[in-house]
């Protein structure tokens, strides 16, 4: 893969070598809100191919060490695409802003965070995470996490999931090894849907809010809680909330 690194790409790169997490926020709300990354300077700009090279040992020449490829506060430009594929060294890419929605369905990664990052939406039906995932993410249209599978936590902390046409989270059938956790002030508008998922730890929705007036805000049935189940201090719902058939171990705590 023939790449000529911009200087910004050039200290990705070089964290990566290290081990190091480049984070280029501003530590200010307003200029580091990842949805209106299209107005960042050029200094805060990479291409989505230097990350897939990074991660797929398309460049032999581009040393990553065993902690990964971290990164905080950049915009991303092209189509971040793994598709089917082996994300060889955890990804972190926090608060960063998406040109294109992340396309990741059926991927396998030791560990995956997209925390505090926007994109239009993120598909990610099928993968498979050796490690914890983070999707407390912004964005207008779908999460998508149908039969995804994670050996660690699945952290929503925080997520603005704000799709006014369909559903907001897809994630029905997901097996969780630990536990699937919203928190944060998590919001969502339109479905969140857990139908059917195996999770081994805690199904926790405190601080969480979810908006879908006339229809399902929160699907469960079926699922399978082995830990306790959180829907209070915080927990709202505007709409149905759906927990037919649901197997919980521990306690449920109940408040709303």
């Amino acid at each position: 893969m023939d790449i000529v690194p911009t200087e910004t790409e050039r200290r990705v790169i070089e964290a990566a070598a290290t081990g190091a997490v480049l984070d280029l926020r501003f530590g200010h709300e307003r200029m580091d809100d990842p949805a209106k990354g299209a107005i960042w300077r050029d200094e805060r700009i990479i291409r989505a191919e230097v990350i897939t090279a990074l991660c797929t040992e398309a460049r032999p020449d581009w040393v990553v060490s065993a902690k990964g490829v971290a990164v905080a506060g950049l915009r991303i430009l092209g189509h971040l695409d793994f598709v089917g594929g082996l994300i060889r060294y955890p990804l972190q890419l926090v608060g960063c802003s998406f040109e294109h929605p992340v396309e990741i369905t059926g991927v396998r990664s030791a560990g995956l965070s997209f925390s505090g990052s926007y994109a239009a939406a993120f598909h990610a039906d099928c993968i498979h995470v050796d490690g914890d995932a983070g999707f407390g993410v912004r964005t207008v249209e779908e999460v998508r996490l149908l039969e995804a599978d994670v050996a660690g936590n699945l952290d929503f902390f925080g997520g603005r999931f704000l799709n006014p046409h369909g559903p907001a989270l897809m994630a029905d059938r997901a097996k969780v090894k630990g536990s699937v956790r919203f928190l944060g002030e998590f919001r969502a508008t339109g479905a969140v849907r857990l139908a059917q998922a195996d999770i081994g730890g805690d199904l926790d929705c405190r601080d969480s809010r979810f908006s879908n007036a006339g229809g399902d805000a929160f699907v469960a049935d079926g699922a399978k809680v082995r830990g306790d189940l959180y829907m209070r201090d915080g927990f709202n719902a505007t709409g149905q909330v759906r927990l037919e058939s649901v197997e919980v171990g521990g306690v449920c705590h109940f408040n709303w």
